[in-house]
């Protein structure tokens, strides 16, 4: 998954403002985000879907090193996208349970640290 690790932008500069940046329109959203960069302090792309407790799937472009050093390049801060493909109820009691919360803490963890 992998937080940006980009400097910030300068004291008292950061915008308010983020951008998501959906992998079925990539090169449209990744096109506006950086003509507008000077505006916006944090991108989210869409890159990650949660698949039961255990399990993440990389969608298309997940992870994009060419992506990521064009967003790092305008000091932008990317917060990955994490969705959920099994419908509200069952997220819902995979948060409720701290045993099945805990598997998909752990397989997140996993993403972040080893994509």
């Amino acid at each position: 998954m992998g937080c940006s690790t980009a400097p910030g932008r300068a004291a008292g500069s950061s915008m308010g403002v983020t951008a998501w940046l959906p992998y079925w329109e990539m090169p449209a959203a990744l096109s506006s985000t950086l003509a507008n960069a000077e505006v916006i302090g944090t991108v989210s792309p869409y890159w990650y879907e949660v698949i039961g407790d255990s399990r993440v799937h990389e969608q298309s472009g997940a992870a994009s090193a060419r992506v990521i050093a064009e967003l790092q390049a305008r000091h932008l801060q990317i917060v990955p996208m994490v969705t959920e493909a099994a419908g509200m109820a069952e997220f819902s009691r995979i948060l409720a349970s701290s045993e099945r919360r805990a598997r998909l803490v752990r397989t997140l963890v996993g993403v972040a640290l080893h994509g």
